[in-house]
């Protein structure tokens, strides 16, 4: 049986492959099954910011590694949009996502580093959809 790792680096790709509980399909790859889709190829990768399970939450980590060591642009799909393009709800969740990590960096002593990093990927990212058509 192939190794999960392997999975993403087929799929990565363009290749259909699998392993025990991650599979990867016409672009698609999946945890479990076609119920809960991880990510879709493209320019830029759609990943789903859904979790399931701890396991499923390690299959996402996966290809999120994957991704960066490919230094392949991806942006993370707010949840109620799996891994579909809507446009206006990803910038949203982004705006969202900055404005939670402004008010924990204001109250954090240690941690600006870390939340600094994360807003920066977030302004990427929208940086990035608002260049999408």
């Amino acid at each position: 049986m192939k190794k999960n790792s392997k999975v993403v680096q087929e799929w990565l790709s363009g290749k259909n492959s699998k392993s025990r509980n991650l599979f990867s399909e016409d672009g698609v790859i999946y945890s479990y099954g076609h119920h809960f889709p991880i990510a879709k190829l493209g320019n830029p990768v759609i990943i789903t910011s859904r979790t399931y399970s701890s396991s499923t939450g390690r299959h996402v980590g996966i290809v999120q590694r994957a991704l960066s060591e490919h230094y392949r642009k991806y942006i993370i799909a707010p949840p109620d949009c799996g891994i579909e393009f809507c446009k206006n709800k990803f910038i949203e969740f982004y705006e969202q996502m900055i404005q939670k990590l402004l008010s924990s960096h204001l109250r954090s002593r240690t941690l600006k580093f870390y939340y600094n990093s994360k807003i920066k990927m977030f302004q990427d990212m929208i940086e990035l959809i608002q260049k999408m058509n």
